[in-house]
This record gives C-alpha cells, sequence and structure tokens, in this order.
C-alpha cells in the first residue's frame, strides 16, 4: 500500500470548495490503484475539480463499489 500523495495534499478548503470527499484514510492500494479512502483513481483525485456534479456522482457511486471490493478482499478494517 502506497501514499497516494494527491488525497493528502488537498486543504479542508478546497475540499469544501470543489465538494470534495474528505476521509481519514488517504492511501492507495497498489493492486487496483483506488485510494483506500475514497476508492477513486489517482487521476479521479486530481481530475476531480474538473469534473462536472454529474460526472462527481457518477465516479462517487463508482468509488463506493470499488471501496466494498476492496473491503471484500480484506484491505480495509
Amino acid at each position: 500500500v502506497d501514499n497516494c500523495g494527491v488525497c493528502d495534499n488537498n486543504s479542508s478548503n478546497d475540499c469544501d470548495t470543489y465538494n470534495i470527499p474528505l476521509h481519514s484514510r488517504m492511501r492507495q492500494d497498489g493492486e487496483t490503484g483506488w485510494c483506500l479512502g475514497c476508492g477513486r483513481t489517482l487521476k479521479e483525485i486530481a481530475q476531480w475539480v474538473k469534473y462536472t456534479d454529474q460526472q462527481r456522482d457518477s465516479i462517487t457511486t463508482d468509488s463506493e463499489s470499488r471501496l466494498e471490493v476492496l473491503k471484500d478482499q480484506g484491505k480495509l478494517g
């Protein structure tokens, strides 16, 4: 598991402004590339401010499913 870097660099002000979900555990799963805190990819995290609300909603739905997969694989506590 690697530190994803991007999540950790988002200040709470930036996250509030752009409606970026914050999570306490922001680390990347090396196998899937998904953040263990939010379930997004590094590309999704980096591009989050450029996405439309509809795209963000879709990514949020996808990321919730990804977190379930990670949980089933025993990668989440």
